[in-house]
This record gives C-alpha cells, structure tokens and sequence, in this order.
C-alpha cells in the first residue's frame, strides 16, 4: 500500500509560500483505492475486504 500526501503551495501572513498537507490518499500497488478505518485497519474500495497492518 502507498499513501499519498498533497500538498498545496499557499501564502502566509508575512508573505512567504509554504507547502501545506492537502490530503492524503491511500492505494495498493496496482493503484486501487483503499479507505482507513482506523490505524491499523484498511478497507479496499473495490471488494469490500479488510487490510490489517502487521506490526
């Protein structure tokens, strides 16, 4: 699984540009998406099943 974190360029108050996290998007690696939910759990769009992260 690959997660992907956007980023959006945006000014601040003093007038510098600074990266912010957008959002993030999960993926396996054939590119399917995958949803959270909860930190150790992933759920794949597609099919409905169930990931648990192996610590």
């Amino acid at each position: 699984m690959i997660v992907y974190e956007h980023f959006t360029l945006v000014e601040n108050s003093a007038g510098q540009k600074v990266e912010v996290i957008g959002h993030q998007e999960a993926r396996l690696l054939d590119g399917s998406p995958v949803n959270y939910c909860s930190e150790n759990v992933f759920e794949i769009v597609k099919t409905g099943k169930l990931l648990h992260r192996v610590l």
